[in-house]
């Protein structure tokens, strides 16, 4: 499964996905068409003369008939805000991927550094051991012996280090994904650039385009536009149609009466409404706005960080790994052959774990901005996949 997979399971996503529901149930009940009333009337009337008496019973029904599009209307703006219910389901998924994936990518970091310690303390240990065969032979003196020890001893702690702070992420992934069973043979260690490190121009109109945070304001802004059309709607007043049967006990007659009645908009034109939606709707314009300054200013920062750690860690590959490590080998030969002493050796393999941890941090760096530019132009983030026993390599 990958983090998308993962994340959607967060109680603030089913959350989102029920207030949908919620918003759809509203319109639908907004939408339906008015009852019908029914009235039963009886009424006795008596003249001056108390020897005659006239009685008259009426049974009615009135219907309102909608004469405006406001049914129209009220199915539009149900669409609009069911679309912008589903894009802050969209936003609050990408929120939960933009925190999920630092902590992936911190992951990453730990397992490199962790298979960087991993060929160091191999190298160290290979090198205690032989000085411990010669320091056995008399050739070597036992405070090179323990000065490699006490190098190799630290690394072992920070290795302890490490897998401490993995816990920790790990703890921290499930808290974010809901997943408690979620273990580090599960994750899928391996970060890779994806095509959508286009050109910066091409970065700008996907961003534009597809955006969450972009998308859901403009939902809202879509909302205040139909509520205006509804607003404009429910300005029409609707004919109320009205059907009696009538009978007069006293002359012995029947009628059929019928009538039509509408209210007269001469006070309430949904004028106060209508202003208020037509404010809203201009902040809503520059909400846009500001959001779209923000996440290009975003994107700059992201595009910038890019770059230029993409261009020093290539430097670092073309020129100071294979230098370091070079000297790293020669330090190795020079020292097996008496030429150097064991604290120039030592001073020589801390210096080369300096600079590949280096690499890796500015690699660290170049997976950060990596990842937000897929973030900032909704391309799919890190993955994770379903595994046994497995850290990385299958």
């Amino acid at each position: 499964a990958d983090l998308m997979t993962l994340v959607i399971h967060h109680p603030r996503v089913r959350i989102a996905e029920k207030q949908t529901f919620v918003v759809r149930g509203e319109a639908d009940q907004r939408l339906l068409y008015p009852n019908p009333r029914i009235g039963i009337e009886a009424e006795e009337l008596s003249d001056h003369d108390l020897s005659r008496t006239d009685s008259t019973s009426r049974v009615k029904i009135s219907q309102p008939v909608i004469v405006g599009p406001r049914r129209r209307t009220g199915n539009q703006l149900k669409q609009a805000e069911i679309a912008g219910s589903y894009f802050e389901t969209i936003r609050t998924i990408h929120d939960l991927l933009g925190q999920v994936a630092p902590i992936y990518l911190r992951l990453v970091l730990n397992a490199d550094e962790l298979t960087l310690l991993s060929s160091l303390e191999a190298d160290m240990l290979a090198l205690l051991e032989r000085q411990k065969t010669r320091s056995e032979a008399g050739a070597a003196a036992e405070l090179d012996t323990a000065l490699i020890r006490v190098e190799y001893d630290l690394l072992l702690q920070e290795r302890d280090e490490l897998l401490r702070a993995q816990q920790q992420l790990i703890n921290h992934l499930r808290r974010l994904t809901g997943f408690y069973d979620l273990t580090y043979d599960k994750l899928d260690l391996a970060y890779s650039e994806s095509d959508v490190m286009g050109p910066h121009s091409e970065l700008v109109e996907q961003l534009l385009a597809t955006h969450p945070h972009l998308i859901q304001v403009r939902a809202k802004r879509d909302i205040v536009v139909e509520k205006i059309s509804h607003e404009k709607a429910l300005n029409v007043p609707d004919v109320e149609v009205e059907i009696a049967y009538a009978r007069n006990h006293g002359s012995d007659e029947n009628l059929v009466e019928l009538g039509l009645s509408m209210p007269l908009n001469l006070f309430d034109r949904r004028q106060g409404s209508l202003a208020a939606y037509q404010s809203q709707l201009a902040a809503n314009d520059e909400l846009i706005h500001a959001v779209e300054w923000d996440l290009r200013a975003d994107l700059e920062d992201a595009h910038s960080r890019y770059v230029s750690y993409k261009s020093t860690l290539k430097r670092l590959d073309n020129q100071t790994i294979p230098l370091s490590k070079e000297t790293y080998r020669q330090a190795f030969d020079r020292f097996q052959a008496g030429k150097i002493s064991v604290f120039e050796l030592i001073n020589t393999i801390q210096s080369h774990h300096q600079v590949v941890n280096h690499r890796l941090q500015i690699e660290f760096q170049l997976n950060q901005a990596i990842s937000s530019l897929q973030l900032l132009t909704a391309s799919p983030a890190v993955k994770l996949y379903e595994s046994k026993g497995t850290t990385g390599d299958e």
